[in-house]
């Protein structure tokens, strides 16, 4: 739900506009995207960190279940807000006619970054939150590779355009 509505904050600014895209893309991004995304997102964390029990419980009645799905609530979807905004970034470079430089962000930061991270813990010494960790640092790691991309493409993009 969260990324639909990230995907729809990307769309949003070039509805019906005589906007050139360097002028777009910077008013969406520094605009209300990454707002938009924030504000949702942080509300949609709270609501399912706050109603995690329940939500788990809908798949399983187990009180350690419950309670080891709500660890991981808390730890994943309180941070998804994260992957939320580096997805509208994905979706900007993608309109600088780049798609495939987020495609391999996101595959490293995603796939290698976390196979590395389980690959150097000791599962039988450190609490299964260590696991769940890996998401909200691949996401900051897969942000703050996107930002740089970016503002080099809206760079280029605008000496183009002058």
């Amino acid at each position: 739900c969260f990324t639909g509505m990230a995907y729809m904050m990307e769309t949003i600014a070039s509805w019906n506009s005589p906007l050139v895209v360097v002028q777009l893309l910077g008013f969406a991004l520094l605009g209300g995207m990454p707002l938009g995304t924030l504000v949702l997102g942080i509300a949609q964390s709270v609501l399912v960190v706050w109603f995690s029990h329940p939500l788990v419980s809908i798949y399983n009645n187990e009180a350690t279940v419950i309670e080891a799905g709500a660890v991981r609530l808390a730890v994943v979807a309180s941070t998804y807000v994260i992957f939320g905004v580096a997805d509208v970034f994905v979706g900007a470079i993608r309109g600088y006619g780049a798609p495939i430089a987020p495609v391999i962000i996101n595959l490293l930061g995603t796939c290698a970054f976390r196979l590395v991270w389980i690959g150097l813990l000791d599962t039988s010494r450190v609490p299964v939150e260590w696991v769940y960790l890996s998401y909200p640092i691949s996401w900051m790691l897969i942000l703050l590779a996107l930002i740089p991309c970016w503002v080099h493409l809206r760079r280029k993009e605008a000496r183009r355009h002058v």
